[in-house]
């Protein structure tokens, strides 16, 4: 079958492949669950910086159903859930697609830093205790009205995906697409015409 496709097309596809997200930082673990309002707190790798940046939570038997907004800090939010649409964030999510909230394209996360996610509404999590993440902690407010407390030794499962700046394919120029293109079909036909 890989012979009959032109390399062309086996190029863009590689191209493709090679700029979609890749998993920044995760818990898999996860052992109770409840229904609370969320924080999580997750330090990137060194190998960044990422933009395209989502994030999803789990529950015990798959992605928690994403309800609210998420907004993203450089330290721990003190306040209430009801209040996180004026504090300082450094951004927040425009937008849910399938199980994950999505940031703005723009946005970008830096490597060696550690980030710290709120939500604003109830939402269904699983988690663990024993701190299976190291790189950050869980925090938990269980009213709209209450402040945000840290859950210690505690992770909800979670999982921040981006592009990797530092290795994104470049996106082709309109003129080299269609160059390209044509060139492929006519090597197709000329290693058809001398078959």
């Amino acid at each position: 079958m890989w012979k009959s496709l032109p390399n062309w097309l086996l190029l863009f596809a590689l191209g493709a492949a090679l700029s979609h997200g890749a998993v920044i930082a995760e818990n898999t673990v996860g052992t109770n669950h409840a229904e609370v309002y969320l924080g999580q707190s997750f330090t990137t790798p060194a190998d960044g910086p990422w933009t395209n940046i989502s994030v999803s939570f789990g529950t015990l038997s798959g992605p928690a159903t994403p309800t609210g907004t998420l907004y993203i800090f450089t330290s721990a939010y003190t306040g209430t859930p009801q209040d996180l649409s004026g504090a300082s964030a450094l951004a927040q999510t425009n937008t849910i697609v399938g199980s994950e909230w999505v940031f703005s394209p723009g946005f970008t996360l830096q490597s060696n830093q550690q980030y710290f996610l709120f939500l604003d509404s109830l939402i269904v999590v699983a988690g663990s205790l024993g701190n299976p993440y190291s790189g950050g902690n869980a925090y938990f407010s269980s009213d709209a009205q209450l402040a945000f407390s840290s859950g210690g030794l505690n992770d909800a499962i979670f999982q921040v995906s981006g592009t990797n700046e530092a290795v994104v394919v470049p996106e082709p120029s309109p003129f080299a697409t269609v160059a390209t293109v044509l060139v492929g079909i006519g090597l197709g036909l000329r290693q058809r015409s001398q078959s």
